[in-house]
């Protein structure tokens, strides 16, 4: 149970993260797809070991087991979150090696990232035992809270 849940953890928050930083990255004026695609992934990555050196930090004792290993294990646990901002790379490459306009991939990924944030939703509603009408609550509002993050974070840039 505990590697579903970070598994859907990540997933979500991967997501949202990646959403955030696509929403962040658009400039009509200079459009940098390419830039966007590594910036996202790089961010990610740092993200990610930031994320696991942290809780390794904060939870690391003499009965958890050996530095490295704990620390390492910490870092790996955090592979969802990388592998959710994928998605959003993938579509910042494509459009940067077919020269897509800057404002339409942003809309395509920010629009992509919303379904996936509802499937998240009803992936995590599920597993949380929800009926279908409960389910599909959740799915919705998991995509709401998606988008309402994304323009913040395209108002505060």
């Amino acid at each position: 149970m505990q590697r579903r849940v970070n598994w859907l953890f990540g997933g979500v928050y991967g997501t949202l993260l990646a959403s955030g930083l696509l929403a962040g990255s658009y400039n009509p004026d200079y459009p940098t797809p390419l830039t966007d695609a590594m910036w996202i992934a790089i961010t990610m990555a740092t993200t990610v070991i930031g994320r696991g050196y942290a809780q390794h930090v904060s939870m690391h004792t003499a009965e958890t087991g050996m530095f490295w290993g704990h620390l390492g294990r910490k870092v790996t646990d955090g592979w969802p979150l990388f592998v959710a901002c994928l998605p959003t790379v993938a579509l910042a490459l494509v459009s940067g090696t077919t020269h897509w306009a800057e404002g339409f991939y942003t809309l395509i990924g920010l629009g992509m990232n919303v379904v996936l944030l509802f499937g998240w939703g009803i992936a995590a509603a599920r597993t949380g035992g929800h009926n279908w009408r409960e389910t599909l609550g959740i799915g919705c509002g998991n995509a709401t809270l998606g988008a309402f993050i994304m323009l913040i974070s395209a108002v505060i840039k």
